[in-house]
């Protein structure tokens, strides 16, 4: 859900490399622990004036972050998510991140202790008919008219051997090619 009308002075967060986050579009950049932490209250303050919607905050790739940047994402996150509002009530959060195995232990080389309380949600390999049903029903999601033809999708299934995230990378390329 998104919240422009209520956020709408949160311009920019840069986390690759230089870490800082400008809140005002001025360009003058805080801290980016500091920035998101007030980032997030706001967002998460947006959602609760609107309902008590929550708010599902999406990492993707959350392997590949660099360590600095990790430690300030789960540094916000930590004091946001467990610190009560102005009710007494925590902010309607919730983070999901998606990684490579391994995501763990980089929490934990990086010291990244909030991210090693962290739930884990494997992903289990996927059956040869959900990735068979997957690519038989794409077509219906795309406004490209691409079909897999079912040689293909015999191939795919062979290459990705059950795979969630090679199955990703290889349909990701399939779709380029055409």
């Amino acid at each position: 859900m998104h919240y422009p009308h209520r956020v709408s002075r949160i311009k920019q967060v840069r986390l690759a490399g230089v870490l800082g986050v400008s809140l005002d579009g001025s360009g003058v950049d805080q801290p980016a622990s500091i920035a998101l932490v007030e980032a997030l209250e706001r967002l998460g303050q947006a959602a609760r004036s609107d309902h008590d919607r929550p708010v599902v905050l999406l990492l993707d790739e959350a392997h590949v972050i660099d360590p600095q940047s990790l430690r300030a994402v789960f540094s916000a996150l930590q004091e946001v998510i467990n610190r009560p509002d102005g009710s007494g009530r925590v902010l309607p959060f919730a983070v999901l991140l998606a990684g490579l195995p391994g995501l763990r232990a980089r929490f934990k080389k990086h010291r990244v202790t909030f991210g090693e309380r962290c739930r884990d949600l494997d992903l289990d390999r996927l059956d040869d008919e959900a990735i068979r049903d997957a690519l038989l029903r794409f077509e219906q999601f795309n406004d490209q008219g691409v079909r897999f033809a079912p040689d293909a999708i015999e191939r795919l299934i062979e290459e990705c051997d059950g795979h969630p995230h090679v199955f990703q990378l290889i349909g990701e390329v399939a779709w380029d090619a055409t």
